[in-house]
């Protein structure tokens, strides 16, 4: 039943003084005489009033599917609805509207339960100077959370979009990193070789000029060691040793690091054949190669232990060593950007990345990515 702010007027309820803000309350109520005195308060209040009362569920159902209303209030006990009934169709709904109780006699403990259950207020009809209050301070608190939950869907919406920007930023990134390698091994490496070859022409040329012969020995040990720099640009470019699979790409990076630093490096793999997409191939690669950058520069550890498991559809590698252990306070600085680097390589292909460390214990980090899409790197 809809009864409008005109015909209350003809009944001589209608405010003399200027329209407060329009209201659309949708009202549960059996008894039609309540139903007109809780129209004459609120318009006597000085809303622009819209209303409809319902007394069953369904009739609230098809209310709240045929208009759009700005709070509920409802009787606290019907013969065939309540207040607690009403509540619960109002959330199955999922809207977020204002529920007041309107009660003649609502023990504390009902209205505690209502409350707790999601109802924003209740008020006795004995009292109802303070409906009024209510509706406006609920219906504040709900545009609130709508406000709320609108900057939330915004934030959330703007992180997806910067996670988006970073992840195409890191494939271009990789893709450069591929193409700047092959030039390097195709273009400067057949030139480097193209000079030795020459230097070993000129070298027969003048055998017997001990002159000349000693400067193109020093150009041949500067030729080698330019050599042996491209090649090592080009492998931290784009490790070649990803082609030949994950696993011994981890192996032979565990087998380099303790070549050059000393530190004892061992590799567990329960499948050494195990098939790991590109892209989360090369992103566990990079994660592995700053872990073991930050041992070298910052753990004194003399032992690294690192497991790779795949188990539910996820990949796991696992880096533990026996250095000075980092602080939270290392892991939560705002500078920490290889630590933030490899979390973000994680969040970008739908992973998880966790460090921690206790003094004298060592550091624990651990990587997880779903084992999904991609193209394969077998042995």
């Amino acid at each position: 039943m809809q009864v409008a702010a005109e015909q209350l007027a003809e009944r001589g309820g209608a405010a003399n003084g200027p329209t407060r803000r329009a209201l659309r309350a949708l009202v549960v109520e059996d008894c039609e005489e309540d139903f007109l005195l809780l129209q004459h308060h609120l318009m006597s209040a000085g809303f622009n009033l819209h209303t409809e009362r319902v007394e069953d569920e369904r009739d609230m159902q098809r209310a709240l599917a045929a208009d759009q209303w700005d709070i509920v209030l409802a009787d606290h006990h019907l013969p065939r609805f309540s207040a607690r009934h009403a509540l619960v169709t109002l959330q199955a709904h999922g809207a977020d509207l204002p529920f007041i109780i309107l009660s003649g006699a609502i023990g504390e403990d009902a209205a505690v339960e209502a409350m707790l259950a999601g109802a924003d207020d209740y008020v006795m009809k004995s009292r109802m100077a303070r409906l009024v209050p209510a509706i406006e301070r609920s219906i504040a608190a709900a545009e609130a959370r709508r406000e709320r939950r609108d900057a939330e869907a915004q934030l959330l919406a703007s992180r997806e979009e910067l996670r988006a920007l970073s992840a195409h930023l890191e494939q271009a990134k990789e893709a450069e990193r591929s193409r700047i390698a092959r030039e390097i091994h195709d273009d400067i490496g057949s030139t480097l070789t193209g000079l030795k070859a020459d230097l070993a022409w000129l070298k027969k040329r003048f055998g017997a000029d001990t002159i000349v012969m000693e400067k193109l020995a020093g150009m041949a040990e500067l030729l080698d060691g330019t050599m042996q720099a491209s090649v090592r640009i080009a492998r931290d470019l784009r490790p070649p040793v990803l082609d030949f699979g994950f696993v011994p790409a981890i192996q032979w990076q565990a087998e380099d690091f303790q070549r050059r630093t000393g530190v004892r490096c061992r590799v567990t793999c329960d499948d050494e054949d195990l098939d790991v997409p590109s892209d989360r191939a090369t992103a566990a690669f990079r994660v592995f190669q700053e872990l073991l950058t930050n041992v070298a520069k910052h753990s004194g550890a003399r032992e690294v232990s690192v497991a790779v498991h795949a188990t539910a559809g996820m990949l796991q590698l696992e880096v533990m060593d026996d250095g000075r252990g980092i602080a939270d306070a290392e892991v939560r600085k705002r500078d920490s950007y290889g630590i933030r680097g490899m979390i973000e390589r994680a969040r970008e292909l739908g992973g998880e990345f966790e460090i921690a460390g206790m003094p004298t214990s060592g550091t624990h980090a651990r990587l997880r990515l779903p084992l999904a899409g991609g193209r394969g790197v077998r042995a």
